[in-house]
C-alpha cells in the first residue's frame, strides 16, 4: 500500500518479481522431475495471469496514467521526454528516441537497464561531487558483476540464480526497477535517487552469489 501511494511503479516491479518467487517456489515444491516438467507452464501461466490481474485491477486507482498497458508506455515516453529539456540546466543525459509503443521501450531496455544501474559514468559526474561518488559507485557495482560473472561463467550463472526462488524474484525485481527509472527518468539528479532501490537489491544477490561460490570452494578445498 505504502509503494502504490508513493510510486506505483514500484508496486508493480515488486507485483512481477513476487509472481515470479511465488511460481518458481510451486514448481520447486514439485518433488517429481516428470511433475514439475509437466507443471511448468501451467503454474508460469497461472501466476502470469494473476500478477496481470492484479496490474489491471489496481492500475484505475492510481489515475489514468496507470489505466493500463498502453497509458504506462504514454506516460513512460512523456516523461522521459519532458526530463531532457533545457530547463533542467543540461544535467541530462539521453538513451535515445523511441515510440510510445511496447516494442518501442522493449527495444530500448538495454540502454535502459545501463542507464539505471550505471550512469552517471565517471566522466558524466564532472560537474557535482555527489555525481563524482555516484560515478565512484557504478564502478563498485560494475566490479562486482563482474566478479560473479567470473566465478561463475555465464552458463554456470543461470542455474545458480534459478536454485534459490528468493534470489530469483529479487534479480527480477532489481532489473524491472532498473529498466524503469533508466527508461523514464533523463536527469542525472533524478537518477540517482529513484535507482538507488535497484542498486540495493542487486548488490544483496551479487553478496549471495559470492557468498555461495565461496562456501562451494571451502568445500572442494577445505584447507
Amino acid at each position: 500500500y505504502i509503494a502504490f501511494s508513493i510510486r506505483p511503479y514500484i508496486f508493480y516491479a515488486t507485483i512481477g518479481s513476487g509472481s515470479v518467487w511465488i511460481g518458481f517456489s510451486a514448481i520447486k515444491s514439485i518433488k517429481s522431475v516428470f511433475l514439475r516438467t509437466i507443471a511448468l507452464p501451467f503454474i508460469l501461466i497461472i501466476t502470469w495471469t494473476l500478477g496481470t490481474l492484479v496490474i489491471v485491477k489496481t492500475g484505475t486507482l492510481a489515475g489514468n496514467r496507470y489505466s493500463s498497458v498502453d497509458a504506462m508506455v504514454e506516460t513512460a515516453w512523456i516523461i522521459q521526454d519532458d526530463l531532457k529539456k533545457d530547463y533542467y540546466g543540461g544535467n541530462s543525459f539521453d538513451i535515445g528516441e523511441f515510440e510510445a509503443t511496447i516494442p518501442g521501450i522493449l527495444s530500448k531496455a538495454p540502454e535502459a537497464i545501463i542507464a539505471g544501474l550505471f550512469r552517471p559514468f565517471p566522466w558524466e559526474g564532472k560537474r557535482s561531487i555527489l555525481m563524482m561518488m555516484s560515478g565512484l559507485e557504478s564502478i563498485l557495482l560494475f566490479f562486482m558483476i563482474g566478479y560473479v560473472v567470473f566465478k561463475y561463467r555465464v552458463l554456470k550463472l543461470i542455474p545458480a540464480l534459478l536454485e534459490d526462488s528468493l534470489i530469483l524474484s529479487l534479480f527480477v525485481l532489481a532489473i524491472t526497477f532498473a529498466f524503469s527509472v533508466g527508461l523514464t527518468t533523463a536527469n542525472f539528479g533524478a537518477l540517482v535517487r529513484y535507482a538507488i532501490p535497484a542498486k540495493i537489491i542487486l548488490v544483496i544477490v551479487l553478496s549471495h552469489l559470492i557468498y555461495k561460490a565461496r562456501s562451494k570452494s571451502l568445500e572442494i578445498n577445505p584447507t
